[in-house]
C-alpha cells in the first residue's frame, strides 16, 4: 500500500493525509510540522519523493468535509468513502496503541505539495 499512496503522491492526485491527533502526541517523531518536509519512502523504505506540508489542522472525525476526502486521492474521494475507510484504519490504529476513538476524535488533516519525485 505504500507503494501505491506514493504514486498517488507523485501523480498529485494525493495532495492531503490524516493522522489520530492523539497518536500523533504519543509519537511526535511522526507527526506533521507546519512547513516541515517528509520524505515518501516505499515498503522497504527506499525514497520516492519530498513533499512540504503547506496546512495542519486539527478538527473533529465528523466534521471533516467533503474537500478534504478529495484531495486525500484515494478511494473515489468521497467523503463517505473516506469517513468508512477512515474510520476502520483509525478503529483499529486506537486500538493497538491503547487510544479512544469515536466520531469527535481530533483528526490531524495535513496538506502537502510534491517538491521533488526520484521517480521519472
Amino acid at each position: 500500500m505504500a507503494k501505491e499512496l506514493a504514486e498517488l503522491v507523485i501523480s498529485s492526485e494525493k495532495k492531503a493525509t490524516a493522522s489520530l491527533v492523539e497518536f500523533n502526541k504519543n509519537h511526535p517523531e511522526v507527526a506533521p510540522i507546519d512547513a516541515g518536509y517528509s520524505v515518501v519512502t516505499d515498503f522497504h523504505g527506499e525514497p520516492l519523493c519530498i513533499i512540504q506540508t503547506t496546512e495542519i489542522r486539527h478538527i473533529p472525525f465528523d466534521e471533516v468535509d467533503a474537500q478534504f476526502a478529495f484531495d486525500e486521492g484515494e478511494g473515489d474521494q468521497t467523503l463517505e468513502d473516506w469517513r468508512d475507510g477512515h474510520w476502520a484504519y483509525f478503529t483499529k490504529e486506537a486500538a493497538e496503541n491503547g487510544l479512544e476513538f469515536n466520531e469527535k476524535s481530533l483528526i490531524c488533516c495535513e496538506r502537502f505539495k510534491l517538491i521533488f519525485s526520484a521517480v521519472n
